[in-house]
């Protein structure tokens, strides 16, 4: 499945990846099944496919990158008191 590229921050001590923004780039997964590839069989207007509708966000696997990399906790965690 496609997934798009996005940039946050690291939080070492919790291990948390905080969601900033989204570059834009979109990384191909080359699968004939997924609407969103570059080598989706189904093309052309002719064809009504249920092939993977949505793009996820990439989340710390992959293709996101770290702008930030702290080394304290994530506000959420704070918060908590963690």
């Amino acid at each position: 499945m496609c997934k798009r590229e996005c940039v946050g921050d690291y939080y070492r001590p919790c291990n948390h990846w905080v969601f900033d923004y989204e570059t834009g780039e979109l990384v191909d997964c080359n699968e004939p099944k997924c609407r969103t590839s570059g080598s989706h069989i189904h093309k052309g207007k002719e064809y009504i496919c249920d092939c993977a509708p949505s793009i996820p966000y990439d989340d710390r696997e992959g293709e996101a990158k770290v702008r930030n990399m702290f080394h304290k906790l994530c506000p959420k965690c704070a918060s908590r008191g963690r």
